[in-house]
């Protein structure tokens, strides 16, 4: 009698297995067949239509500028000479490419804000500097409040499924550069991309504190938001798994993702990271972002390698 149960077993576990490598190898096929499809943009920006139909979990990616139709007709075309922000296409059309049959992808900018939040009181579109992006944070925590998702940065170059690290069962944060530090000293917890669920309590308090400092002195209170993370323990995707540290631990910066040295990353990362606000600050890195896509992928640094290298 127990032999024939362990044969059970054997046969229940290899059945199992066999299961697993068909549906992951169809899966593999599926993303392959997608990654060689030309990709329609306008399909992932953002409409009321899309939103009401969604029913898998939402992958938020915001634009720093407002769409124009034109300049993005598909990933096919040679749309990122008109953007001049090529290599961003590139990491927009990674993360679809990888998240497109797992994720409903939502693509919007600062002029869908009253659609997606009508509660809000602030144009956006009259707002810039500081003021700007402090209340276009503020906004993206409302947005992941209301219906949940993980906000990714269009800059976060994919090599694999963003699932990899995600968990829809709560709030959490990111490790990656300060932004105030242009020269990218330091490491801290961030909502570059973050994820969570619809209501969730945790971001809700988050939110109301973050709303109050709003109100007050911005140079004074610069750190609130990693100060905030790490007293709330509130959790983080390590850096080594989104390219901001190497396998060793050690610190990415600026300097060494522009250079054509090699980068040993964590063998569990998923993506690249490229902090684009700083990337356009440096006038000595700043060319880059007025490359096409050929030129992105010919040029001699390390993103491109890194590019390059996981879409042969």
């Amino acid at each position: 009698m127990n032999y024939m149960f362990f044969v059970y077993v054997f046969i229940a576990v290899l059945f199992s297995v066999l299961m697993y490598k068909y549906y992951k190898k169809n899966y593999d096929n599926n993303v392959i067949e997608f990654k060689k499809e030309n990709v329609d943009i306008d399909v992932y920006f953002f409409s009321e239509l899309y939103l009401k139909k969604s029913k898998n979990r939402k992958l938020w990616l915001h634009l720093p500028f407002v769409k124009n139709s034109r300049d993005w007709e598909s990933f096919g075309s040679r749309t990122s000479h008109k953007l001049n922000l090529a290599y961003m296409t590139l990491c927009i059309k990674s993360i679809i490419d990888w998240c497109g049959q797992t994720y409903d992808i939502i693509i919007y900018d600062d002029t869908n804000i009253p659609v997606l939040l009508p509660e809000t009181k602030v144009d956006l579109t009259k707002l810039s500097g500081t003021l700007l992006d402090k209340y276009r944070e503020l906004c993206k925590l409302q947005i992941l409040h209301m219906y949940g998702g993980i906000m990714v940065p269009p800059s976060l170059f994919l090599r694999k499924n963003i699932k990899e690290i995600d968990d829809p069962k709560l709030w959490f944060v990111c490790e990656t550069y300060n932004d105030d530090n242009v020269s990218f000293s330091n490491l801290t917890h961030s909502t570059q991309l973050m994820g969570s669920n619809a209501e969730n309590v945790e971001l809700n308090k988050y939110i109301q504190l973050y709303a109050k400092e709003l109100t007050k002195d911005f140079v004074e209170n610069h750190n609130f938001d990693m100060n905030y993370f790490k007293k709330n323990q509130i959790p983080y995707i390590d850096g080594k798994l989104i390219g901001t540290r190497t396998r060793y631990n050690d610190k990415i910066s600026i300097e060494d993702l522009m250079s054509n040295k090699k980068i040993i990353l964590d063998k569990h990362h998923i993506g690249l990271y490229i902090p684009h606000d700083q990337l356009i600050k440096r006038r000595v890195y700043n060319w880059y972002c007025n490359l096409n896509e050929e030129e992105v992928l010919k040029c001699n640094v390390f993103i491109s390698y890194y590019m390059l290298s996981a879409m042969s």
